[in-house]
């Protein structure tokens, strides 16, 4: 019944089962027949027909391990195995992070990856390996923090003996009743590091909680064993370790936080602990801590991104992104108050014609599913650039770029609704894995008449 929105392969790696579902499946329906624990459905549910994109491990029905992945709507779960599911998962995995590799170098900044980090996709040829080098990388990172960190904490032993070797301490020895002990006090520098605490608890957590988990792949599990090893015994020998309880919710704690906002390298390593608790950045400063290990993408984001970047490859200095536009509001000839609007994308065709441009990650089968609400936002964002003097005097165009579109769209042509046919727009689509007719898609831009 739901073949089109989910399907189910056993896993080689470990004892449980891979479902693969649709990003617009109703989550509670398509899985009914299986164990899904609530904080899973909490992090990959939206709303009751969209689901976050992403790959989730978690413990199943019977202490199965169990992976669940929110496939792309624009790829068919229909007639496909495991492997071609998996192959299609990590492609858009992968062009997400080389456009933010990208966009994070042409803005001289770290741009936030949600929880994707760095992974080297050379190395990964399933998603269970993509899942173990992400914890291979922070383990590593980890490891080369605390070769270079000291942090050292001066000390005081108070002890009695016959022989003098250390400073006396006056105020015992005058008390003392029996002459022949000799009270005395032995300064000392320790190694210790509440750094060096915090971690080796996340670690033991990561051990027993996380680690589990990761199946399979015997290269890449020694590797994640040996780096335990490895961290552990650093730890251990060059730290002096308390004896004190630490919950993992302790690490997203202000106070603990300030620990590691003293500087880049902190910061670092709070992320790469963040990673081995299993920590879930959904939303700017909303982290949430399960026992799940997951590797998920807006794709929204990323086809925003990639829009961006097609536009100036083509374009070069002509196409802006995010411009701020201003509007004000009125009462009368009383300025209340102004707004900022930021189209997503403006081209300055020519010294005559500008185009402003909104990327929408939908899926449309008929001009029916062309939104009301879309159109009325990119017609906004015309209105209000025409406004603007740098293009009051221009010709303003505006178009909605999907990822595809089916043949029955005629793309390029103009189009308005009844109420408005003042407000003329026009559809495109821009490929995510064709850079060849996405070129030839842009020069038609070109082409368009009022």
């Amino acid at each position: 019944m739901f073949e089109d929105r989910i399907r189910s392969f056993p896993r080689e790696s470990c004892s449980g089962t891979m479902f693969f579902i649709h990003e617009n499946a109703n989550l509670s329906k398509v899985m009914s027949k299986y164990t899904l624990p609530d904080h899973v459905v909490t992090i990959i549910q939206k709303d009751s027909s969209n689901n976050r994109i992403g790959a989730f491990q978690y413990v199943g029905n019977k202490g199965r391990y169990d992976m669940l992945v929110v496939m792309p709507k624009f790829v068919s779960l229909i007639g496909h195995d495991k492997e071609f599911l998996e192959t299609e998962f990590l492609k858009y995995l992968k062009t997400y992070q080389n456009i933010l590799n990208a966009s994070s170098k042409k803005a001289k900044q770290k741009i936030s990856k949600e929880n994707i980090w760095n992974l080297n996709f050379d190395k990964i040829q399933c998603l269970d390996s993509a899942l173990r080098l992400r914890y291979i990388k922070a383990l590593d990172s980890i490891i080369h923090f605390f070769k270079r960190h000291k942090s050292y904490l001066d000390m005081k032993e108070f002890y009695q003996s016959s022989a003098l070797t250390e400073p006396l301490n006056i105020r015992a020895n005058i008390t003392e009743i029996n002459k022949s002990k000799v009270h005395q006090i032995r300064e000392y520098s320790i190694n210790y590091s509440e750094l060096a605490n915090i971690t080796f608890r996340c670690l033991k957590y990561f051990e027993k909680n996380i680690y589990p988990l990761l199946g399979g792949e015997p290269k890449i599990d020694k590797k994640i064993r040996e780096t335990i090893f490895l961290l552990k015994k650093s730890l251990q020998r060059n730290f002096r370790l308390a004896n004190k309880v630490f919950l993992p919710q302790d690490l997203i704690k202000p106070k603990v936080v300030k620990l590691f906002n003293k500087k880049s390298s902190l910061r670092l390593l709070h992320e790469e602990l963040l990673i081995l608790l299993a920590a879930s950045q959904l939303d700017k400063g909303d982290i949430k801590l399960h026992n799940m290990s997951s590797l998920f993408f807006s794709p929204e984001r990323m086809f925003e991104l990639y829009v961006e970047q097609g536009l100036e490859e083509h374009f070069e200095q002509r196409a802006l992104a995010q411009p701020k536009v201003r509007t004000s509001l009125y009462s009368g000839d009383k300025l209340l108050g102004t707004h900022t609007n930021k189209p997503d994308h403006i081209i300055e065709l020519d010294s005559e014609t500008v185009i402003v441009l909104d990327s929408k990650w939908k899926r449309v089968n008929g001009y029916n599913n062309v939104s009301e609400e879309d159109v009325l936002k990119l017609c906004r964002d015309k209105k209000a650039l025409s406004l603007d003097a740098s293009y009051c005097d221009k010709t303003i165009l505006a178009g909605l770029i999907y990822p595809e579109l089916p043949n029955n769209i005629s793309q390029f042509n103009l189009l308005s609704f009844d109420y408005a046919p003042e407000d003329k727009f026009f559809v495109m689509s821009m490929p995510i894995f064709d850079s060849e007719l996405i070129k030839a898609k842009l020069d038609k831009l070109y082409s368009i008449t009022i």
